[in-house]
């Protein structure tokens, strides 16, 4: 379903062959070159949660805003379960992942699975409804913080009737239903608390990072939320909204749901698939659950709308091809597949056959390639919205500029402060919201490449902010400290492949 024509990963499906394979379906939808072998596609819904946010909030007012956060909060297509309110208590416990069944308001047959581990006595059956593998219309019960006109309930059980539930002898009636979500983008903030690096799991080290920098575990969540109130932020190196118009509210929403909220947890995920390798590998079981995190990573970096909108989406992907037609860094200059995007897909291909073979130190390199990789069309937003604010650029300051820019680098100051505290406060004070107008690029500018070592990046990875025309602005072209290609992969894999792409670059080496 996700074809991906070009050449560029022709090397890596053929090396991937010989690897051991979790047992899966075919019809997975793959995202560019990664084939995820476990079924994430109701993962990758929260791009939807995300379009039916960015649809909402985009009307830019108090009505808006309100119909907004209640997606972020409630959830809309991704997880949909159902509580039922049962008309006498169970009689007997039911196990998580029990297969349930009953009607919806037409009479047809809707099925599901316990969502969670139910105690004899409960008054509450909470059911997980089915899903399919199509990611346009992958479940038939999506309700949430959804608007009722934008609701589908063709698939919800019926406001009452009765369930029958595997294993257990004759029907359980209820008198009551809430339609909700066991997946949320609000989640992705709020629930992550045991995430943290620690001495018995030091894996979580970009979580611990940003934690410490914003003070709360829950930093993406306290921004998102200010901005939907229009409040000053709660933490450390954060936000004042209270004086911010819709325009600049909806950026801190918008872009904040996505680099930083969902952009954290497909980190996490691919963190979390080291712990689960190392600890797997330990048992002699190094496939199924280290497998199955990255895939969900995948599924959140690239999104359902993957498939709509082939080779683009809504999520951190899609910001990889705008900002690289921003600076000069797609495969074909200011046009094409962003680079980074490329290199993020691939490492993923290899980290994948790494914790298949369990090679757990190996698939460890492959992450922080791959978050390296992340941090640059994070780096390119900052740097292109400091340039829109500098008055010195003669460019017209705005609010949605300015809290873009804010925003951006409310995404990526933690990792620049855990090398140069200094140049971290440099950046903040010149992008921070209610900055008026007053950036200073160049500070910005070099603020940034001062640490693109230490984060693991190369001044051609960010390239330089071009034109309409193709021309670098005056002061705004690559840096150039480093004459290294900027494109090479993990260390846990040292072949250079030489790669001939379709279209008029022509030739990229792309180091793998």
């Amino acid at each position: 379903m996700f074809s991906f024509k070009p050449f560029v990963f022709a090397v890596i499906l053929a090396e991937s062959v010989g690897a051991t394979v979790v047992s899966r379906k075919l019809s997975y939808p793959n995202y560019a070159a990664y084939d995820p072998p476990t079924n994430v596609v109701d993962h990758s819904a929260v791009a939807l949660d995300q379009q039916a946010i960015e649809q909402q909030i985009g009307k830019k007012n108090d009505v808006g805003l309100r119909n907004g956060q209640d997606i972020y909060e409630q959830g809309a297509y991704s997880k949909p379960v159902a509580r039922l309110e049962l008309t006498g208590p169970l009689a007997s416990s039911v196990a998580k992942g029990k297969k349930i069944t009953g009607k919806n308001a037409n009479g047809e047959v809707i099925t599901g699975k316990s969502y969670r581990n139910h105690d004899a006595g409960d008054m509450s059956l909470f059911v997980q409804y089915a899903t399919n593998d199509d990611p346009k219309l992958h479940v038939e019960c999506a309700v949430g913080g959804l608007q009722s006109a934008d609701q589908r309930t063709e698939g919800c059980f019926g406001s009452g009737g009765e369930v029958t539930i595997q294993d257990v002898p004759g029907g359980i009636t209820y008198g009551g239903v809430e339609n909700i979500n066991g997946r949320n983008i609000q989640g992705f903030s709020t629930n992550d608390l045991k995430h943290r690096a620690s001495a018995d799991s030091p894996y979580f080290e970009d979580f611990q990072t940003f934690t410490d920098y914003y003070g709360r575990t829950d930093y993406a969540d306290e921004w998102i939320t200010a901005a939907f109130e229009g409040r000053p932020t709660s933490m450390q190196n954060g936000a004042d909204f209270s004086n911010a118009d819709f325009a600049a509210r909806v950026e801190g929403i918008k872009k904040g749901t996505v680099y930083s909220a969902i952009a954290m947890y497909v980190i996490r995920e691919l963190e979390d698939a080291i712990a689960d390798c190392s600890a797997g590998c330990a048992q002699d079981s190094c496939n199924d659950d280290a497998v199955h995190a990255l895939d969900e990573a995948a599924a959140f970096y690239y999104g359902s709308l993957y498939n709509e909108y082939p080779g683009v989406g809504n999520l951190q992907y899609a910001l990889g091809q705008k900002r690289c037609a921003n600076f000069n860094t797609c495969d074909g200059g200011t046009s094409g597949t962003a680079i980074a995007n490329l290199q993020i897909t691939d490492e993923m291909v290899k980290m994948q056959k790494n914790l298949q073979k369990g090679n757990c130190e190996d698939a460890k390199m492959n992450v922080a390639y791959i978050v390296s990789r992340m941090k640059v069309p994070l780096i390119q937003g900052a740097l292109r919205y400091a340039y829109k604010t500098d008055p010195n650029a003669g460019n017209v300051w705005s609010t949605k500029a300015e809290a873009e820019g804010s925003t951006f680098a409310f995404s990526v100051l933690p990792w620049v402060d855990k090398c140069s505290p200094s140049d971290a406060k440099t950046i903040y004070n010149n992008l921070k919201l209610g900055q008026g107008g007053t950036a200073n690029f160049q500070e910005v500018k070099k603020a940034f490449e001062n640490n693109y070592n230490c984060m693991g990046i190369y001044c051609n990875n960010i390239g330089g902010l071009v034109d309409s025309d193709g021309a670098y602005y005056e002061g705004a072209e690559p840096c150039n400290w480093s004459a290294d290609t900027g494109i090479e992969s993990s260390a846990a894999s040292n072949s250079l492949f030489a790669v001939v792409t379709l279209g008029a670059l022509g030739l990229i080496s792309l180091m793998f």
